[in-house]
Parts: C-alpha cells; structure tokens; sequence
C-alpha cells in the first residue's frame, strides 16, 4: 500500500501528515471569523548541523572570522554543537560564505560532514532502531524538534522510494544552499542505516543546474536532476525493509526519553481533536473561517469544511 509520511513545521499551524496522507493536527480554534495571516515568529536551529562552516571557509582559503563578521555572527557560537542559531540568521550567514567563497557547492561541502550525529537524539535514537523504514519514520516525525522550520517527508509508491527535505520558513536567504547539504547530510545518514552500498536512483535539487556539476555527481555518483519542485533523494524502496543489528534496550530507552523531551518542550500548541483521509499527497494547509484549504499533491487543492474541529468533511 502506497503510503505517505510527512512531520509538521512547527510554526505552520493546522497541519501534520500520517498514514495514507491522512490530514492530522485540525486546531481547535475559533473558525467564526477568516484567521488573519501574520509572519510568523523566528525559529532556530542547532549548531551541530553547521559545525563544519568554519572548517570549510578554511579549506576554501578564506579566514572564517572575516566572514562571520560581515554576517554579524559571533564565531564562538560554532565552538559548541548545542548552541543554537536563528535560521534566518543561518541564512544569511551562508549567502555571505557563498558570495565570498565563489563556491556554489557550499551546501555540499558543508553536509558531506553531517549525519545522524548532527539531529541530536533523534538522529540517534534513528540510527539504533531495528529497520530503516522505522528510522525514516521517526526522523521525518520528529526532525522539527531539533530543526525548526524544516519539513522532512518519507513518499512511498510501488517500488520507488521519495525522501523529501524543504524549508517551509519564510524570508531565508540561500534555500538552495542550505538543502544541498539537507540532501548531504541525508544521504550519509542513509549510508549510515543501510551500508557503503546503499545509492539512490536520483538527487532532485530544487534549484538550477550550476555550472560545474562534478563535485554533485563526485559525491552522490547518480542521476541529478536540477530544476526539481522539491530536493529529494530518490531511491528503491526495498531499502526500507533493511534490518539493523539489534540495540541494547536500555540505550534505546534512554534515547527515546530524550527525545520524548523534546517533545514535552515543543512550543507548538496543535492537538489533534480530528482527522479526515485525503488521497493524495497532502503538504500544506490554510484555514480561513469554517474552511481548511488543503494542497493535496496531484489532487490539487481540497476544501475541507472544518467547522466542527471533531468531525472535518470534504466540501464538494
């Protein structure tokens, strides 16, 4: 069965994906008047998925203090991986690394040193559970407890397998950069679950084809397709059914009840109070007075009549 799998960013409210799209997380708030659109607030990310910045301006030939200067960031932030950045912040910091370097693969050279190790306990606890299938899942539910404003999706369909990353934040600066290494740092990751062997069918990138391509087929070494609607890895699917070795009980216990943590400190204010399937693949949403306006993949947009949070129904 084709089925759908997708987490929630915490700032976009309404939504979260499950099971055959199935459309989670309808709030329960009031629906008598159209809900008023407003920025929303910033989110921050760990310094443990951009440790490697500095060493890579390094390698580059640029003095990374320059650069962090010009950017307005503190240097020492990146001296400890559980600090934590603003990702518009992030942004702009890797747009001027990009404009200095002259080096369009930035983003790559950047997440070819990321991995489970740089999604704290969730990338952990990801790399001891028993299949890979599994460890998708629990890193596409929880990516946004330790990555705000980012949207990591697991789409299965016949024998193809799609990982999907997106910022879903608005006003960030150099996307594209930052999912170069998103797409990086997944495909360590999935190195790391199924073996040295593990390679995808395609690397989709969101962004144009740059001029020099080598470095992106030197380290993927598969098909790119540029000019993408969304980054993504793409991959056979009888991956997913890859068994690890087993892990001691007592560290995944430990593991889960740090992320669980997390979780308990998740600003987000959604509960779930109602559920509606929808076909396709279910990605965004909008709610606006009684009605929730939902972008369900090749189905186009459904009108979903939200009106009692507890019971949502199609509006034909």
């Amino acid at each position: 069965m084709d089925s759908i799998w997708q987490i929630r960013a915490p700032r976009i409210q309404g939504v979260r994906q499950g099971r055959n799209a199935t459309v989670h997380k309808i709030a329960n708030r009031a629906t008598d008047r159209p809900r008023q659109m407003h920025q929303p607030p910033d989110v921050t990310v760990p310094i443990s998925g951009n440790s490697a910045i500095p060493s890579v301006l390094q390698g580059l030939g640029v003095e990374p203090a320059a650069v962090f200067a010009d950017a307005g960031v503190d240097l020492a932030l990146f001296k400890d991986p559980e600090n934590r950045i603003s990702i518009i912040t992030l942004g702009h910091l890797v747009r001027r690394c990009v404009e200095t370097t002259n080096c369009a693969e930035f983003g790559l050279l950047v997440g070819q040193l990321a991995g489970t190790h740089t999604v704290g306990p969730v990338g952990l606890l990801a790399s001891y559970v028993s299949n890979v299938e599994s460890a998708l899942h629990l890193l596409c539910r929880n990516l946004h407890l330790v990555r705000g404003g980012q949207v990591l999706s697991l789409e299965v369909a016949g024998e193809v397998a799609v990982l999907r990353y997106s910022i879903h934040h608005p006003g960030v600066e150099a996307v594209g950069v930052i999912e170069d290494a998103a797409l990086a740092c997944c495909f360590n990751i999935m190195r790391k679950l199924c073996g040295p062997q593990w390679l995808p069918r395609e690397v989709r990138f969101s962004h144009r084809r740059p001029q020099n391509v080598r470095p992106y087929s030197r380290f993927f070494g598969t098909h790119l397709h540029f000019d993408a609607d969304q980054s993504a890895l793409v991959f056979s699917s009888h991956w997913l059914r890859h068994e690890k070795g087993p892990a001691a009980p007592e560290l995944l216990k430990v593991l889960q009840q740090q992320v669980d943590s997390l979780a308990a400190r998740d600003p987000g204010d959604l509960r779930e109070v109602g559920a509606l399937d929808a076909p396709g693949s279910a990605f965004a949403i909008a709610v606006d007075g009684g009605y929730a306006y939902v972008a369900d993949g090749d189905w186009g947009v459904r009108v979903i009549d939200v009106s009692d949070p507890t019971d949502p129904t199609r509006s034909e």
